[in-house]
């Protein structure tokens, strides 16, 4: 227990007021954090998100561009080097910057690209800014390696450019096809050594929706595909071109994305080269597209 020793006091009088208190001094103004670093890109999905496949919706079409390439084989435009002859689209003058340099309008189109119901169908290919394919436009369209099983699409360092891809029917003056399902794969989205540069894509779905699934080198932002989704190189260094969209490296797997369309007949993409630090401002690089699924799927029909 604890005790008290307690004292008592009398009253008093209290002591003479003293002077006023000075003022508290005034805080001085916090220094100013130093500057930091953007923050990382985010990372991909940590598993395929395509999620359960249409099996049925997506038997009712199929699409072969390597079919509608052959339409128009051993082309050789002009002004390009030799080693460019290949197959190509009935059109390929995109935004009016060729390769095909006389064509009938500013597009790509690639005829007879597929079947809904047995149906013949086009694609049409249409920029909505200015196409910038820098030194590589002699590649564009169909490429020149895998018979054209892929859609190249050239882009030149620190720009980037937006096309939507249509399919319409001919027949009826190019009316709009919805396909009920279908798969596009953008492939190739790595960087130099180093990783001083990258390439990106973002995706958006004019009509219908899509889900995705993301190789573990590209980050993704954006969670709506009617507003767009973006996906970007996190600096994987240098990986080789694709030949077989079914058949991919660990490498290219991880620089890949597969996208699952469905209920839709018009999207658009935005290709990206970005390098702060490039000088020469004619260098471009290749992004690949192709009509397939991917390895990324963990699940088929």
């Amino acid at each position: 227990n604890r005790q008290c020793f307690c004292r008592t006091f009398g009253p008093s009088m209290p002591p003479p007021p003293g002077p006023p208190a000075s003022p508290p001094p005034s805080p001085s103004p916090p220094a100013s954090p130093p500057s930091l670093p953007p923050p990382p890109l985010a990372p991909p999905p940590s598993s395929p998100s395509v999620g359960p496949l249409p099996c049925d919706e997506l038997e009712r079409s199929s699409l072969s561009t390597v079919d509608s390439c052959a339409l128009r084989p051993n082309v050789l435009y002009s002004g390009c080097p030799s080693s460019t002859r290949r197959s190509v689209p009935q059109i390929n003058n995109l935004g009016g910057v060729g390769p095909e340099g006389d064509a009938t309008a500013e597009v790509m189109r690639f005829e007879r690209i597929g079947f809904l119901d047995n149906v013949p169908f086009d694609l049409l290919i249409t920029n909505s800014t200015p196409v910038y394919y820098g030194s590589e436009a002699c590649e564009a369209g169909c490429d020149g390696v895998g018979n054209g099983v892929f859609i190249e699409m050239p882009v030149q360092v620190k720009t980037n450019y937006s096309f939507s891809m249509r399919f319409v029917d001919p027949a009826s003056g190019d009316r709009d096809v919805t396909l009920p399902a279908f798969f596009l794969s953008g492939f190739d989205f790595d960087s130099s050594s180093g990783g001083t540069d990258r390439e990106r894509m973002s995706a958006r779905a004019d009509t219908g929706t899509f889900t995705f699934s993301a190789g573990s080198e590209i980050a993704v932002s954006g969670t709506d595909p009617r507003v767009g989704i973006e996906f970007a190189d996190m600096g994987s260094g240098p990986v080789p071109n694709p030949t077989d969209p079914l058949d991919l490296t660990p490498e290219q797997l991880a620089v890949t994305i597969t996208l699952l369309f469905q209920n839709t007949s018009s999207f658009s993409l935005n290709v990206a080269y970005d390098d702060e630090g490039a000088s020469n401002l004619g260098v471009a690089r290749n992004v690949f597209f192709a009509f397939t699924p991917t390895q990324l799927l963990n699940s088929t029909c």
